[in-house]
């Protein structure tokens, strides 16, 4: 995965994209969340949560898929 942050001082957002290593075609992804207003380390954590699990979809090296992110 390649990737890029971007924060402002309510919005924070992740783009970039990940390589499939079988047809090598990139995925690309943004993952914006606007109005936060609680914690931003458990907004991360839920962004990058969804990076894994859309990883771990186009992969499917190991065969199993994180779990879904939760957010409080």
């Amino acid at each position: 995965m390649h990737a890029k942050t971007g924060t402002l001082s309510d919005t924070i957002c992740l783009s970039g994209y990940i390589v499939n290593p079988v047809d090598q075609r990139r995925y690309l992804f943004t993952f914006l969340m606007n109005d936060i207003d609680f914690d931003q380390s458990l907004a991360r954590g839920a962004i990058d949560d969804a990076v894994e699990l859309l990883a771990g979809n186009i992969n499917n090296l190991a065969g199993s898929v994180p779990s879904a992110p939760t957010l409080r």
